[in-house]
């Protein structure tokens, strides 16, 4: 088991732990403030840490698996409280570390499953003065074709002045199980619609958002703090969540496909993508804090 490594810049560090899914464990300038919501010193779950990785899918799986290819693939749920099989399996393995620097981690993942998928993943951490950028990479080594996707799950402080800031085309309308059944346009709910800085939900979110850019701004006026989230294709789908007004925190996550694509017909660019033996699927997300201009 890995011991956690820790990236540094006279601008900011970051702390990754392998053993724990190769997830972001701390992220902060070099005066100590947060980018990244502090992990706390005892990390009971997954989703106590920083940043986690979504692969090879993201979001929430129904109906006890899926099919592709004319076969139909089981997949068990993951986590005790949750019905349905949540985020892959990346954030729960012990990944390999293969290169680091000062500034610079990679690690690595071979894993046989969840259910039929048989995939190696890397991710690539580097500091770049107070810049984080993440490469995030899956290898389909099945031989059958499967669909992947992937997806970064940061968690960020909210304060009562947090702004978050993003264009989309379309927010996606969930049940009661949290399992997307259409699309309404942003106009229609102005809380869900962060076209210019807008607060977080009052009553909460949970909710994936169709057609994102690839850009977004994240604002902390009493901090003097904004974040610029910029993904390159193929993450072209984002998340919201928070629970609510109590809360304090909140998940900004770039994702590949929307939740649930393995059995919703979600139109491109919202997919999964299916990948031969051999094949990958490769994103990259950089992380640029500043003060507010």
């Amino acid at each position: 088991m890995s011991e956690p490594i820790r990236l540094q810049t006279t601008s900011a560090e970051v702390v990754v732990t392998p053993a724990l899914g190769a997830a972001v464990a701390h992220y902060a300038l070099a005066d100590g403030t947060p980018v990244f919501r502090p992990s706390p010193a005892s990390v009971r779950s997954p989703f106590d840490l920083a940043c986690n990785l979504m692969v090879p899918w993201c979001n929430r799986v129904s109906a006890g698996g899926f099919s592709h290819g004319g076969r139909f693939h089981p997949l068990e749920p993951n986590l005790p409280d949750q019905a349905l099989p949540l985020h892959g399996n990346g954030f729960q393995r012990d990944w390999q570390v293969v290169d680091r620097t000062p500034t610079l981690a990679e690690f690595e993942l071979i894993s046989r499953g969840p259910g039929p998928f048989h995939y190696e993943a890397r991710v690539r951490y580097a500091l770049h003065g107070a810049a984080l950028t993440v490469d995030l990479g899956v290898w389909h080594w099945g031989e059958t074709p499967l669909p992947y996707g992937l997806g970064l799950h940061p968690w960020f402080e909210k304060t009562a002045d947090t702004t978050l800031q993003f264009a989309a085309d379309a927010v996606i309308t969930t049940d009661a199980a949290l399992l997307p059944v259409g699309r309404q346009a942003l106009g229609a709910v102005p809380d869900w619609s962060f076209s210019g800085p807008n607060g977080l939900p009052v009553h909460g979110i949970d909710n994936a958002f169709s057609g994102w850019p690839g850009l977004a701004r994240l604002r902390w006026p009493s901090r003097n703090l904004l974040l610029t989230v910029e993904s390159a294709a193929p993450l072209r789908c984002c998340h919201v969540f928070t629970p609510g007004a109590g809360a304090n925190f909140f998940c900004f996550e770039p994702t590949t496909h929307l939740p649930n694509a393995h059995n919703w017909d979600g139109a491109a660019p919202d997919g999964l993508t299916e990948l031969a033996q051999g094949d990958g699927l490769e994103t990259r997300t950089v992380f640029t804090p500043g003060p507010l201009a």
